[in-house]
C-alpha cells in the first residue's frame, strides 16, 4: 500500500491536490496522527469486494497553519475522515529535513502497523517491513509575496532543500514539485530569476536537481507552469472594479511570456503526475523529468490582461492599463 506525501496541503494549491486524489478514489492521511479507524466490516468489504485504489497522503503543514478544510474536504470524500492525518513541520528551522524524514518514516510504519487485512507473507514468518513513501509532493509557498527576500528564502529554498533531504534520507522514490508564479523570460524559455520568488524556488530546485543526477534514492520531477490563477474570477474582478480597466503586478513583468492554466487543472496534473510516479512498479527511467503544463495558447502577461478587459467590456478594442508595483513598497503597505 504505497503512500504519498503533500506538503503544503493546507494552502490553496495544496488543498485542492488534496481533493484530487480524494476524487480518484486516494485515501489522504495528512500527519497528526489523529486518523479513526473505520469499522472491520467496512474496511473488509472494501478490500476483498471493491478493492479501489488505495494511496494514503500524508500532509506536511506549518505549526501554525488551520486544518479545518483539509479535515472537511476528506470527511466529504467516499474514503470518509479517517483518510486524513496531518504532521506539522516547520520548514524554515535549522532540522527542518530532519522532522521531516521522522514524519515520513513515522508515516509508513504507522500505515504498516494498520494494515491488518493484508495476508502475512508465507514465505517469511516476520512482519514485512514499512511501505515506503512512493512519492512526495512539495507545494509549499507564500501566503503573501510582498514579503522581505529573507522571508522568501526561508521558506522557498530553505523549505524545499529540507523536503528534498528528507525524501531522500527516508528512500522516498519521487519528489514531485511545482514552479510556480510567473516565472519565464519574456521568450518563454528560462526561469525569470529576476523575481525573487521564482529565484528562491529555482535554486533549491536545481540543486535537488543536480544531486538527483548525481545517484541516490529519489528522482526529481517538475511541473512547469508559466503561470496559474487560483481563480480566473480574481484577476477579473481586479480589472472590473478599476476605471479604466487595470491590473497591478507585484514587481511583475508584463512581456513574459505564459501560457495560463487554471489552479484547479495544475491540481489534477499534479494528482495525475503523483498517482503515476506512485504507481510505477521500477525506478524511472530519467532521475530528473521536466514538463510543462497550460495552454495551449502562449501570450504575454499584459496579453492576458488586456484578453481579460477585452471580455469585461465587451469592446474589441479595449486595453489594460499596466501598473507595476515594487515589492518594498507592497510589503510596507501590507505591514501597515
Amino acid at each position: 500500500m504505497p503512500l504519498v506525501a503533500v506538503a503544503g496541503a493546507t494552502g490553496w494549491l495544496g488543498g485542492h491536490v488534496v481533493q484530487a486524489l480524494l476524487d480518484r478514489g486516494v485515501q489522504v492521511s495528512g500527519f497528526e496522527d489523529r486518523a479513526s479507524e473505520r469499522g472491520f466490516l467496512h474496511a473488509c468489504l472494501h478490500h476483498f469486494f471493491l478493492n479501489p485504489p488505495h494511496v494514503q497522503v500524508l500532509a506536511l503543514v506549518r505549526p501554525t497553519s488551520a486544518t479545518a478544510a483539509l479535515e472537511a474536504r476528506a470527511a466529504a470524500s467516499a474514503a470518509g475522515p479517517s483518510s486524513l492525518t496531518i504532521a506539522r513541520v516547520d520548514l524554515t528551522a535549522p532540522d527542518a529535513d530532519a522532522a521531516v524524514a521522522a514524519a515520513l518514516t513515522q508515516a509508513a510504519a504507522a500505515a504498516a502497523a494498520t494494515a491488518v487485512l493484508s495476508p502475512p507473507s508465507p514465505s517469511s514468518a516476520s512482519p514485512p517491513p514499512p511501505p515506503p513513501v512512493a512519492a512526495l509532493v512539495d507545494l509549499v509557498g507564500l501566503r503573501d509575496l510582498a514579503v522581505p527576500t529573507a522571508a522568501i528564502r526561508a521558506v522557498l529554498t530553505h523549505g524545499t532543500a529540507a523536503l528534498w533531504a528528507g525524501a531522500r534520507s527516508a528512500a522516498v522514490p519521487r519528489f514531485v514539485a511545482v514552479a510556480g508564479g510567473i516565472h519565464r523570460t519574456p521568450d518563454g524559455r528560462a526561469p525569470n530569476r529576476a523575481m525573487a520568488h521564482n529565484a528562491a524556488r529555482e535554486d533549491a530546485l536545481a540543486d535537488a536537481a543536480a544531486q538527483a543526477r548525481a545517484g541516490g534514492p529519489t528522482g526529481l520531477t517538475i511541473l512547469d507552469p508559466s503561470v496559474f490563477f487560483k481563480d480566473a474570477a480574481a484577476i477579473f474582478s481586479m480589472i472590473a472594479r478599476s476605471s479604466p480597466p487595470s491590473l497591478t503586478l507585484i514587481n511583475g513583468g508584463w512581456d513574459v511570456a505564459c501560457n495560463p492554466i487554471s489552479g484547479r487543472d495544475l491540481a489534477g496534473a499534479l494528482a495525475d503526475a503523483t498517482l503515476e510516479a506512485a504507481a510505477a512498479p521500477d525506478p524511472p527511467a530519467s532521475p530528473v523529468t521536466r514538463f510543462s503544463v497550460g495552454g495551449p495558447e502562449v501570450m504575454t502577461f499584459g496579453g492576458l490582461a488586456d484578453a481579460a478587459a477585452r471580455a469585461l467590456m465587451g469592446d474589441a478594442a479595449a486595453t489594460c492599463r499596466r501598473v507595476t508595483l515594487p515589492r518594498w513598497v507592497a510589503w510596507a503597505a501590507w505591514k501597515a
